[in-house]
Formats: C-alpha cells, structure tokens, sequence
C-alpha cells in the first residue's frame, strides 16, 4: 500500500484544475478544503450559487464560506472565481458551475463542499484523466464505491451508470453535450430506448418519471440526472474504484436533501469503509461494464415492488398490531 505522506509529498502543487462547488455550509466547507490544501492544486476553480429569497441570514453564510475559501488559499495558485449573486438552485447553480470550469479547462476534478475524498482519489483521477483523455467510450471518473468491504484494492471497473455524488472527474468533451432540460427524451420516450438501458420494467418506469420531470423543466434541486441521460443516450462508460475513496458528511439541517443523519441515505453514506488505492493502478483486461455491480447499484438505488400478497400481508400485520 502506498504510504498518504508519500502521496502528498508527490501529489503537492497539483497540475490537475479542482473545481469546488460551495454555498453555505462553512464547516463542511472547512473540511473538504483541507484536503484540497493539502494537495495544493495549482489552479483552483471556485463557485457559489446565490442565497435565496425570504432566508434570513443566508447571504451572510455565504459570504463567510467565500471569504474562508479566499483567504484560506496559501499555496502558489491560480484562482478563478464564479460568485452568483442571485441564487440559480442545486441543479442549474452546480451545472452552470461545472460549464463555467470546462469553459476554461479540458479536463479536470470536480468537487462539492459535502464530499471528503481520500488523498489518493488525486492520484487515481490524474493517471486516469490522462489514460483516457481522447477515449469518447469513457465519460468520468468516480470516487464512490458501495459494493466492495475491502479497504485495499488495486484497480478499478467499468460502469455503464453514473455514480458522482460530489467528487469526479471528467473532460471538456464529455460534458459538452450536456443538456439540463434533456429535450432529446421528448422523441425516445416513444421507443424502447429507456427498457433497452435499464434491465427490468420497475427500474425503466423510475427512471422515465425522473426523466419526465426533467423534460417538464421541473428539475432545478438536481443537475446529475441529465448527466445520467447524457451518459445512457451516448452509451458511455463511467470508471468507479474497487474500493470507496470519498466520504459523504452533508448531512444535517442545512442539507439540501437529507437534513437527518438517521436517514437510510445518510446512514448508508456513513458505513462505507473509507479506502486508499494502490498506486500505480492495475487497470483493467477487460473493457466490458461490471454488471454484478452494475445489478447491485440498481437494485440499490430502486427497490423491487412489493407483491400483492406482500402489501396484504403488510397491512394485515398493522391491523394486528393495533
């Protein structure tokens, strides 16, 4: 296993571009930016959405977590700066965000201020970046992995759905085609297009709803669901870790999503065994999908409906109880 403080005496003064997304949480804030401190990237991108109508105090959070980030930087750095000052929401604030960054890079690592990755998640993301920089078959690099209990690993795989939650990587090309409102589902919602991407009826239908609400221009808490589509509709391939690099603590009150950390979400997030990978990376023979990750994520993210029996059964036990 390679040693973190090897890592960082290698790794320090970055050359891969970080773009850290920020709004008005100062303590995760905080927390994320230790690590981007640590591995002191020499271009630093940072974004930060507007507050809201009618919340009182919530400009002066904001403020406070970009005068933090800004005063925070102490290393030789070239810094870019995308302060709203009204608030575009977490689903054109982070999209418009990430269009600003690639604007201005080719590729890059893309961060959230409620997403911790581990040291050697810099490393990984910059050998693979690289690796595949000209490779259309390939569309990110992810940091989260669910499945595998193991803290060790020395590869990674190949995923045909998207898994970002607040830490990735990716390139210019990739996200080009990027389309909040989806406006290419309109015509392949009348084919078989969604049955041909998910494997079962139930996941297909959950998935077209979310794609609906995307359509209808009803999707502004969420911008990783057209990225999603964007990956099925070019068949793209997306590059997890076999072992889980980022931790997950935007949990609370002030989250956007899940404010309780008894959430199934949260506590989900909070038992994955955090890993370091092995450098330097044994990539994959095969270039095929991992589809027993693949069933595990889907089946993870979309439950099987109950039967009839089961919800009778259910429900004849409530009437016992009481």
């Amino acid at each position: 296993m390679i040693n973190n403080d090897e890592t960082l005496k290698t790794h320090s003064n970055f050359n891969v571009p970080i773009l850290f997304v920020v709004f008005n949480r100062l303590d995760t804030t905080k927390q994320v930016f230790d690590i981007i401190r640590k591995v002191s990237p020499k271009k630093l991108y940072i974004a930060s959405d507007g507050p809201r109508d009618n919340r009182e105090g919530e400009k002066e959070k904001i403020e406070s977590v970009r005068d933090y980030a800004l005063k925070s930087i102490d290393w030789d750095c070239d810094v870019k700066t995308l302060f709203r000052e009204k608030n575009l929401g977490c689903g054109q604030g982070p999209a418009q965000a990430i269009e600003w960054f690639f604007e201005n890079e080719e590729m890059g690592i893309l961060l959230e201020d409620d997403v911790i990755p581990g040291i050697s998640f810099f490393p990984y993301c910059e050998e693979l970046l690289y690796k595949y920089r000209y490779d259309t078959r390939i569309s990110m690099i992810g940091g989260f992995n669910f499945f595998d209990k193991e803290k060790i690993s020395d590869t990674y795989y190949y995923s045909r759905y998207v898994l970002t939650s607040g830490a990735f990587a990716s390139w210019r090309r990739a996200w080009g085609d990027y389309d909040f409102y989806i406006s290419k589902w309109k015509l392949l919602r009348q084919t078989d297009f969604i049955n041909r991407v998910y494997p079962t009826d139930y996941q297909a239908k959950h998935y077209a709803a979310i794609f609906d609400n995307a359509l209808a221009g009803n999707a502004n808490d969420a911008w990783d669901y057209q990225w999603s589509f964007l990956n099925l509709l070019n068949d793209w391939k997306c590059i997890l870790p076999c072992c889980n690099l980022v931790k997950n603590i935007g949990f609370g009150e002030d989250a956007t999503h899940t404010k309780s950390s008894n959430d199934a979400l949260a506590k989900m997030f909070q038992a994955l065994p955090e890993g370091e990978i092995t450098l330097p990376l044994k990539h994959p023979l095969s270039f095929n999908a991992d589809i027993t990750r693949d069933k595990a994520f889907l089946d993870m993210q979309v439950a099987k409906p109950k039967s009839i029996l089961q919800k009778l059964i259910k429900k004849c036990c409530k009437i016992l109880r009481k």
